[in-house]
């Protein structure tokens, strides 16, 4: 077991050696076009949050590879105690409305907000586009390359139960039964995947990875 994981269980920080290496974008994927702050202001100025960002998998895969469980239910979490402003429905996953906001790319564009647990080295962050939007938890990231919104996730969890540290077991005993799958480019990491029919043409997909069985990353993601 990693040091960082007893660390992270423990309420501390994460050793930079036990950091996960989460992938990063090429900036010339990321970096918006000449005149984006035309339209969305200072947020183009944070484009390189978005190279940055913790990602583990795309969201859809799963689903898409006929390897996710489906529930009978949706989830979300809940920042700062409360539960998200259940107004739209790609925006009800509970996401820090008070982040950072950033905005990249040239297709739609995508624009989020992120946080940041400088203490415990974990991301929380929200975005999306058009008919998607997606919130996920993070462990083990390093810090962003600019300065964003500081937050201590002391107790962040979401409304089924699930947590930063939980075991392969533990998800499965609040969501149900599901294949583990291996994640490309991480030795030793799974996830378990779950979707939710919204609606005839809308899904929730719920992702989960772990490494040596604990939880480090957390998605929801709406799509239609």
């Amino acid at each position: 077991m990693l040091v960082g994981f007893l660390v992270l269980l423990a309420g501390h920080s994460y050793a930079d050696q036990d950091l996960i290496k989460y992938p990063v974008f090429p900036a010339s994927d990321v970096r918006p076009p000449g005149d984006c702050a035309r339209y969305f202001h200072g947020e183009c100025n944070n484009w390189k949050i978005a190279e940055w960002l913790p990602t583990l998998m795309g969201g859809f895969e799963p689903w898409r590879h006929h390897k996710a469980s489906a529930v009978s239910f949706t989830d979300r979490f809940l920042y700062e105690g409360q539960p998200p402003d259940k107004t739209g429905l790609l925006t009800t996953q509970g996401g820090p409305t008070d982040g950072t906001p950033f905005v990249y790319g040239s297709a739609g564009p995508p624009r989020g907000t992120v946080v940041y647990d400088y203490a415990n080295k974990i991301a929380f962050y929200s975005q999306g586009c058009c008919s998607w939007h997606t919130t996920v938890l993070a462990a083990g990231a390093k810090a962003p390359p600019i300065q964003v919104v500081r937050r201590t996730f002391n107790d962040l969890r979401t409304a089924r139960g699930v947590a930063l540290g939980d075991s392969s077991k533990r998800v499965e005993a609040l969501y149900g039964e599901a294949v583990p799958q291996a994640i490309t480019g991480q030795v030793g990491m799974v996830s378990l995947s779950y979707t939710h029919e919204l609606n005839k043409y809308c899904l929730q997909f719920q992702n989960f990875a772990f490494q040596h069985d604990h939880l480090v990353y957390i998605e929801l993601l709406n799509a239609c």
